[in-house]
């Protein structure tokens, strides 16, 4: 992490305005390869903000390009759109793979990618040593955390619903932290969207006290057929986003806790501005999370019959009442 403000430090004090630098020169571009459309303004308006806290106006120093990647599809067709740019951006491990395999030269920036040295994405967290760097959405206490709060919620109830996708760090870690505590998963395995679907109604009739859903693309794309799932049952829901946070009470979950993925698109502008200015990809150290965010439903909670802990609510970054 040194390194990396280092990185920047030198590239701001050497270049602070970046278009006086590009004088002679086309106007750099930015590609953005986002995951769904849903949350796309808002992660865009979080990432035009890090521009600026870097002293690059994203109106006139740069072009933005942005093109969803929508889980269900393919995103070839919406990576090739972005370039040649300057630096391209990937929001999870499926866009930056797309972005690496279809620009072979170009840096990337990585927003919430769990595990990028496991993924081959970098040969450490310290220094990259490729082309691709930037931010993991993940920290390993997350899966402790996560279940501690469910069963502070949910007293006395062991048998919780665990929809993840197999391939991601957190799938082993929360069976793990379910193992320490006693906890009796239903394990819930998707990739894509219609694995969700799939699985789901393969669980129609399986036992459960609650559903803990972690993020990743097609869990935010299905988000709203979750919750309906959920609803019927009357089960309730922990998600791993604030942003999975937006569906209505009558479908919705009664807490999340995870990282702030829009503060992870602001973050990763200051890489962007940093690769623009000249740092190496391979020489910025990849940040994880410095603490996950809990969101709390007293909205959802009361629908679903829950009494929230005073302690639980005392712990909130954000209590919707």
């Amino acid at each position: 992490m040194i390194r990396w403000f280092a990185a920047v430090a030198m590239t701001l004090c050497c270049g602070s305005d970046l278009m006086s630098a590009q004088q002679t020169a086309a106007t750099p571009r930015i590609g953005l390869l986002l995951a769904g459309s849903a949350a796309s303004a808002a992660e865009l308006a979080a990432f035009r903000k890090g521009l600026s806290e870097n002293r690059i106006d994203p109106d006139r120093d740069v072009e933005l390009r942005v093109r969803d990647s929508l889980p269900s599809g393919s995103s070839d067709d919406e990576a090739k759109a972005l370039t040649p740019a300057s630096v391209l951006v990937g929001s999870s491990l499926r866009e930056v793979q797309t972005l690496r395999r279809l620009a072979p030269s170009t840096p990337i920036v990585m927003v919430a990618v769990g595990d990028p040295v496991g993924a081959g994405l970098a040969e450490s967290m310290e220094r990259p040593g490729g082309r691709v760097t930037g931010l993991s959405d993940f920290r390993a206490d997350y899966a402790e955390i996560r279940l501690s709060l469910l069963s502070d919620l949910l007293p006395g109830r062991h048998r919780f619903g665990f929809l993840h996708n197999p391939d991601a760090p957190t799938a082993k870690l929360t069976r793990q932290a379910a193992l320490r505590r006693g906890i009796d998963l239903v394990l819930l395995a998707a990739r894509t969207p219609a694995e969700i679907d799939a699985v789901l109604a393969a669980a129609n009739h399986s036992p459960m006290d609650a559903i803990l859903v972690v993020p990743f693309p097609a869990s935010f794309e299905r988000r709203h057929s979750i919750g309906e799932w959920a609803s019927d049952r009357n089960l309730p829901i922990m998600f791993g986003y604030a942003e999975f946070m937006d569906l209505p009470d009558q479908i919705g979950a009664v807490a999340s806790y995870g990282t702030d993925l829009l503060e992870l698109y602001r973050r990763a502008a200051g890489y962007a501005a940093a690769i623009l200015r000249g740092a190496e990809a391979a020489e910025l150290a990849i940040q994880r999370p410095e603490k996950g965010n809990l969101v709390v439903n007293l909205r959802v909670a009361r629908r679903l019959g829950i009494s929230i802990p005073d302690s639980v609510i005392r712990q909130a970054d954000l209590v919707m009442r």
